[in-house]
């Protein structure tokens, strides 16, 4: 009997090491050092009011991230929450206490969820790292787990200073900044919808009395004696104190937050021209794009929903300012 080769490509190890996860649960939890994820899909967004409420509940403890997803006209909306715990076991008990309380917030906000399981993490990962290939999504699930990179992963991928380039398309990271801008995010992103764009906004709420409580404590010691004070709060004191008074009073939380960019296009002129017209676009917005210059691997990684953040670019929002950036 002759046994044909299979023309099936498989990508290296070497490319297969660069997609950010170290371990994954049936459940649809991922790993990357001591950070675990869950992702759910977002099916409407109603009242800003309610989701607003929503933001304000949000556990302090854990990091979330917002993936707006924008292809063909078309939007896709992605929730990931991170926690931090020993080990993925650990994590799916942790994960499966706080879906009942998210999917109750959401319901209360008029928004619809739906948790993502393994198998549809990996997909959506498969659609981005394989986009325009052309391939069907086939998954054996006796080999889920042990093999889910070998079927997700691009077949090639090459960081450069400005861009990426994976299989035969090009990509390129970057960041917001200024996000606090009196001018709605979303008024400028509508205008660049038709374009394959995908959006990362990584958030955190602040315990702002306890860190009042530090400030109050450390105001003469040029927070010498306090890790737990985030950088961010290092320089204007007194703009601190007051904006986490008005938060206390307000009962409305203040986030660390920032929101990184993925252009996609088919060649490397139309990239720069999408980029170009993006920034000029939001640029005509008071916001700024800030380039990501040897950062193309962090950038892109930080920007699907691996629970990555490792760019340390975060700016100090208010509750108000955060919904600018919600797709309203």
């Amino acid at each position: 009997m002759i046994l044909k080769r299979s023309n099936l490509k498989i990508p290296t190890k070497s490319i297969q090491k660069l997609i950010p996860y170290e371990e994954l649960s049936t459940e649809g939890t991922f790993r990357n050092k001591n950070k675990f994820s869950k992702t759910y899909k977002i099916e409407n967004l109603n009242s800003i009011e309610k989701f607003k409420n929503l933001l304000n509940k949000l556990d302090y403890r854990n990091s979330y991230q917002l993936i707006l997803d924008s292809y063909s006209n078309k939007l896709d909306i992605y929730f990931t929450e991170i926690i931090t715990c020993k080990n993925i076991k650990e994590a799916d008990k942790i994960f499966e206490l706080n879906s009942s309380t998210l999917k109750s917030n959401f319901d209360l906000a008029g928004i619809k969820i739906k948790c993502l399981n393994l198998k549809e993490r990996l997909e959506f990962l498969h659609k981005f790292y394989r986009y325009k290939e052309n391939e069907k999504f086939n998954i054996d699930e006796k080999v889920i787990k042990r093999e889910s990179k070998k079927l997700i992963a691009p077949y090639t991928l090459t960081f450069y200073k400005k861009h990426f380039k994976m299989n035969d398309i090009y990509g390129k990271a970057s960041a917001l900044r200024n996000i606090n801008s009196e001018y709605n995010f979303m008024s400028a992103f509508n205008k660049l919808k038709s374009k394959r764009i995908i959006i990362s906004i990584n958030f955190k709420s602040i315990n702002s009395s306890k860190i009042l409580e530090l400030v109050e404590e450390n105001i003469n010691l040029d927070f010498k004696t306090e890790a737990f004070i985030p950088y961010q709060f290092r320089n204007s004191i007194q703009d601190i104190r007051k904006n986490l008074i008005d938060s206390i009073s307000r009962k409305e939380n203040l986030f660390l937050v920032n929101c990184k960019f993925i252009n996609i296009s088919k060649d490397l002129d139309a990239l720069e021209k999408d980029y170009e017209n993006m920034n000029l676009i939001l640029k005509f917005n008071d916001y700024r794009i800030h380039e990501l210059i040897y950062e193309q691997k962090q950038g892109l990684n930080d920007s699907l929903f691996l629970g990555n953040n490792d760019l340390k670019i975060n700016e100090t929002l208010t509750l108000d300012e955060l919904l600018k950036l919600m797709p309203f």
